[in-house]
């Protein structure tokens, strides 16, 4: 590794720890105190962790962990059982798997999964991050953010066609967010993998997101419509996992 790589790693443990180590949102002078960094250094760190949802910006020039590292630490912080829990019920009462996910860095990172015992088995996984416009996860996530943002994600990571469905033209996608916000859920048309939908909410978690959660079904088991009227279902969870990360 090289030396100005080793620096740059330092200072980013260097500023979780610093995060970690108060409950509460801390100011970027704190930060700078904390650390021994300048202001300048500790707002690109941050920027850097924020963008990659290790870190949060709140209100008021405040920062705290993102979601992504509290996902790694949900269980010692009590809120991961609790949605561990939740998600694992809504899996075994539809027989589907169900993810969570927050947006980081323009894609879609998913923090937990949970799969009925009889479920077909799906490749995703905790941490695995994919394109935030081919998922159901992802669109939902995209539509809580104004179009202009929207653009601007769009344009930074591409869309790339995963399968013959995936909607890779940008006018076309902020048509399909526009169908997203007025029927208030999102579906994953085999757009990442085939042979897969997904129906998708959005999460209000607050400044820890965008986040979102779904339902992932194989098209030649669960029909369209079946899947679609689990979404009650899959609301009920939204409110208690949205509640646990907020």
């Amino acid at each position: 590794m090289a030396e100005g790589e080793s620096a740059s790693g330092h200072k980013i443990l260097n500023m979780l720890e610093a995060l970690s180590a108060s409950a509460q949102p801390q100011r970027l002078g704190e930060l700078a105190e904390r650390t021994g960094m300048t202001k300048p250094t500790v707002h690109r760190v941050l920027g850097v962790l924020t963008s990659a949802g290790w870190a949060v910006q709140r209100d008021g020039g405040f920062y705290g962990l993102g979601p992504r590292a509290r996902a790694l630490g949900g269980a010692d912080a009590g809120w991961g059982d609790v949605v561990d829990r939740a998600i694992h019920a809504l899996a075994d009462a539809t027989n589907q798997t169900v993810h969570v996910a927050v947006l980081a860095d323009g894609e879609a990172l998913y923090t937990h999964k949970a799969s009925a015992p009889n479920a077909f088995i799906m490749r995703s996984r905790v941490g695995l991050r994919m394109p935030a416009h081919s998922t159901g996860v992802g669109k939902a996530m995209l539509s809580t953010l104004p179009d202009d943002q929207v653009h601007e994600v769009l344009t930074a990571r591409g869309m790339p066609r995963r399968t013959p469905t995936t909607i890779t033209d940008p006018d076309a996608f902020l048509a399909e967010l526009a169908t997203i916000r007025r029927l208030g859920y999102a579906v994953d048309q085999e757009e990442n993998e085939q042979n897969v939908r997904c129906i998708a909410l959005a999460l209000d978690v607050g400044p820890n997101g965008p986040a979102g959660i779904s339902l992932s079904s194989i098209t030649f088991l669960t029909p369209e419509k079946e899947l679609i009227a689990m979404l009650p279902e899959l609301r009920e969870t939204a409110a208690v996992v949205a509640k646990a990360l907020a």
